[in-house]
């Protein structure tokens, strides 16, 4: 009978230079977003005892629990009786590890941790790893745990972490992962049990105002949103009454789930006549439950619109107005407008919509 391994959190360099010794480490949801991370895991020099579960691509991740998100990749290996054997870990004390902080990533290691009460859990954690990669939702436990681990994050304004001010305090991004790792995975299925049990209110209330805000101007249409599910766009107009920044996850979700069409996974948004464009996150990693449409560069966009608004402009300006952003890059902006530009709604939406037509057609 083959023996269990048994595994630990460790910080992402320490995980790393044990790897290196011959110790076996498990990335657990480690991201694209760094060209060292990955050049180092495609690479020759990573050793053939470190392993990555994760939905990121192009770092090496097991291929045989592709899933969504990193939580249910994690599952996918409990769920095999021979996981351990074919990653020739069983046995062994086994360091886990992620080279960033966030709630799939918080789930997947806690599955692996606690496996036991994670499997008895297991709908809403996925729930949660879901909604707080994806920023969309049906279950609002679920999204309740997402804005209560963002309140520890430090992530609102108005609410002081629960966490110990020496968290907040390091020389790097590497280390305040760490930290709230550390931190957080002991809390965390406190933190699961408590939001499910109605409590902790005090934490999550800020991220529900902000959905119910935003989502309250969606079906009043003070936010209006059109969207093109065969071309995978949506267009999101907020009307500049409209006070504060929408919450994400009340956009993300009615697009996704409260209106008709399914999932538009380009956003282009539109606030007094400046206009930004992120792909979802679906599109940067593994998503194999529905396709996702390939990262396109939008330069030809950008330069059909500043002919737009050259034409019959004195402006040299005018020329610049639009910009288009790299692709693949997860954080930022695709296409953006100045605020200076003078074309109306109608006519951005008209020759987005045509180029991507023009494009699934040839």
């Amino acid at each position: 009978m083959t023996k269990t391994a048994t595994f630990a959190f460790a910080a992402y360099s320490e995980a790393l230079a044990a790897s290196k010794q011959g110790r076996s480490v498990i990335l657990v949801d480690v991201s694209n977003s760094d060209r060292e991370t990955v050049a180092f895991l495609s690479g020759s020099e990573r050793s053939k005892r470190l392993h990555a579960l994760t939905h990121s691509r192009d770092v090496g991740a097991v291929s045989t629990y592709r899933a969504d998100t990193s939580a249910q990749v994690a599952f996918n290996f409990l769920d095999d009786e021979s996981g351990q054997d074919f990653l020739g870990i069983g046995g062994e004390s086994v360091l886990l590890s992620n080279d960033h902080f966030d709630h799939d990533g918080l789930v997947a290691l806690t599955v692996l941790l606690d496996p036991e009460w994670a499997m008895c859990k297991r709908e809403l954690l996925v729930d949660t790893a879901i909604a707080g990669d994806f920023y969309k939702f049906r279950n609002r436990t679920a999204a309740r745990v997402v804005w209560t681990i963002e309140a520890f994050w430090g992530r609102f304004k108005d609410v002081t972490s629960p966490l110990p001010p020496e968290t907040f305090q390091y020389k790097s991004s590497s280390e305040f992962f760490d930290n709230l790792y550390r931190e957080m995975i002991p809390r965390f299925k406190d933190i699961v049990d408590d939001v499910s049990a109605g409590r902790l209110e005090e934490l999550w209330s800020p991220g529900e105002r902000a959905y119910e805000s935003t989502l309250s101007a969606i079906n009043s249409e003070i936010i209006k949103i059109v969207k093109y599910p065969d071309l995978s766009l949506a267009f999101v107009y907020i009307d500049p009454s409209y006070p504060s920044e929408p919450s994400r996850f009340a956009m993300y979700s009615h697009i996704a789930y409260l209106s008709k069409g399914g999932d538009c996974l380009l956003v282009f948004m539109e606030k007094k006549c400046a206009w930004t464009a992120r792909y979802r996150y679906e599109t940067n990693v593994d998503y194999v439950s529905s396709p996702v449409p390939p990262r396109l560069r939008l330069r030809e966009i950008s330069d059909l619109l500043n002919a737009f608004e050259s034409a019959g402009s004195d402006d040299a300006a005018a020329i610049n107005v639009w910009t288009a952003g790299a692709p693949n890059d997860s954080h930022g902006s695709v296409l953006q407008s100045s605020e200076r530009t003078a074309l109306g709604r109608n006519v951005v939406e008209g020759v987005i919509v045509g180029w991507f037509a023009q494009q699934k057609g040839s």
